[in-house]
């Protein structure tokens, strides 16, 4: 899911059995055309630690360590990511 207004991907996920087929990537890739053809030049996003590899060989750059303050009111460290289209 990408949020055009926010410029930012909100969710990119795939089952477990499913990874490392490069079906991640194609969803990427998916969103950034979405994002690049409604005119927006950048994309940043919050990754889990568990992603954080897989958005970098994607070009994803990482800025800061943040922390998402999850709706069952406990925080989960993450990184604040960003990548210019």
């Amino acid at each position: 899911m990408v949020d055009l207004d926010t410029q930012s991907v909100e969710a990119v996920f795939v089952s477990p059995p499913a990874t490392g087929k490069g079906i991640g990537r194609t969803l990427l890739c998916e969103l950034e055309d979405l994002a690049m053809n409604n005119g927006i030049g950048s994309l940043k996003l919050l990754s889990s630690l568990n992603a954080i590899d897989f958005y970098k060989m994607t070009g994803y750059q990482v800025e800061r360590k943040e922390a998402f303050a999850h709706p069952n009111g406990f925080d989960i460290d993450c990184y604040r990511m960003s990548k210019q289209l």
